[in-house]
């Protein structure tokens, strides 16, 4: 082979290879995954969730895990606090170094599953579309300070977070979050 040849070749080579890390880059197209996918794809996962709770204000909760299938799609935080949480609670996802808004709803209510000392539920959906197996997602309540009336006495809330944390795993591994 002359060298032109070879040229030629070794520049045809570096262009396919150019254009189809473009592509993959892109998304377009899957060499490789396409073997290792269904593999890792019939492997259930599972969602587990924990959070770091503290103080007076809240009871500690412990690691939940969701099953695989429709339940590992969402987790689902739920705490009961001693006083009643503001309407405008509101949830941060944690990205790199800095904490980002969501449009991740917090639900409110009293109810009685929750002890006598702390009758107040909040309820956090968050959604695991995306979360990598293993890597742990923090997010955050945060309950603005407020007013709330116990008992004919106007007691003032200090500002309040919950950090919350969310990981995938599969379902049958040794391996924890």
């Amino acid at each position: 082979m002359s060298t032109m040849q070879r040229a030629r070749l070794h520049g045809r080579r570096v262009a396919v290879g150019a254009a189809a890390g473009g592509l993959l880059a892109s998304g377009l197209v899957a060499v490789g995954v396409g073997a290792a996918g269904p593999a890792n794809a019939d492997v259930p996962l599972i969602a587990c969730s924990w959070i770091k709770a503290g103080g007076l204000d809240n009871r500690e909760n412990t690691t939940v895990c969701r099953g695989p299938g429709k339940k590992a799609t969402v987790v689902i935080h739920r705490d009961c606090w001693k006083y009643q949480p503001p309407r405008n609670s509101f949830v941060r996802v944690k990205k790199g170094s800095k904490w980002f808004a969501t449009g991740i709803r917090v639900f409110v209510r009293q109810v009685d599953s929750c002890p006598d000392s702390h009758p107040w539920l909040t309820r956090v959906k968050i959604p695991t579309k995306g979360i990598e197996p293993y890597d742990i997602q923090r997010y955050r309540l945060v309950m603005p300070a407020h007013e709330v009336e116990v008992d004919d006495t106007v007691v003032q809330v200090k500002r309040a977070r919950l950090n919350m944390y969310v990981c995938m795993m599969n379902e049958d591994s040794d391996r924890t979050c």
